[in-house]
């Protein structure tokens, strides 16, 4: 039987959510999200502005804000959330700039994260290898790539490379 998990609902450990610290190239990281957030900021080459703002995502007070100041989009709704446009409007306004290649080393990066994660912190370890053989989707609506799309048809790659973790562990 399968495992589905998501931010708030059973294993969510497993999340990249999850608030465990996690040291990857060297800095701690509030979160594995946090950390896969800076990284498409951090890379060879990378402007002083580029690298100022991977710190900016780091410090963020959540894995959310984190994912939304990388994602440079400036946007409406509650304070915490408008909060944030002057961060991305500088930002953009630097020059700053997400790694070109990000589409081609996204998983690569998730993967070596993931491992720092649980190799780093036992318990989140211990709650992985918990799951055995059994199948781990990101059950969520709200990403086709990483998640399942809530119905099955997205490629639910963190679920994937979640168990190729598993195995390394």
């Amino acid at each position: 039987m399968a495992i589905r998990f998501y931010t708030n609902q059973g294993f969510p450990e497993l999340s990249n959510y999850f608030v465990v610290n996690v040291v990857y190239n060297g800095l701690r990281y509030p979160s594995s999200e946090h950390a896969f957030q800076a990284a498409k900021f951090l890379y060879e080459g990378a402007s002083d502005n580029s690298i100022k703002y991977a710190e900016t995502i780091r410090e963020s007070g959540t894995p959310n804000k984190a994912r939304i100041l990388a994602c440079q989009k400036m946007s409406g709704g509650y304070r915490w959330r408008t909060d944030l446009n002057p961060l991305i409007e500088q930002s953009i306004k630097a020059g700053v700039k997400m790694r070109q290649d990000w589409d081609h080393v996204r998983e690569m990066v998730m993967k070596d994260i993931l491992l720092c994660k649980f190799q780093q912190d036992l318990h989140c370890q211990q709650v992985l290898l918990s799951t055995g053989d059994r199948h781990l989707i990101e059950h969520t609506p709200r990403d086709c790539f990483w998640g399942n799309g809530g119905d099955d048809t997205g490629a639910n790659r963190l679920g994937i490379l979640l168990m190729e973790v598993r195995q390394l562990l």
